[in-house]
């Protein structure tokens, strides 16, 4: 008789790349692991106010090499 119990292992956050601009700014490859996080990071790179609106994509496979 074989009595193994598992135990939930938390998820690990996983590192994303991701693609953030605002406005007339340059886009920029952000690595993280929220949208938020981004967002975040974004806005301390160019000093922008937390109200400032950032706009984040999410880079995956399919859009880093589209087919035609």
């Amino acid at each position: 008789m074989n009595n193994m119990t598992t135990i939930a292992q938390p998820k690990q956050p996983v590192l994303k790349a991701w693609e953030a601009s605002s406005g007339s700014l340059p886009r920029l490859l952000i690595k993280g692991y929220t949208r938020e996080e981004v967002r975040r990071e974004y806005r301390a790179r160019y000093n922008l106010h937390d109200t400032r609106v950032v706009d984040v994509k999410e880079i995956t496979d399919g859009n880093a090499n589209p087919k035609s």
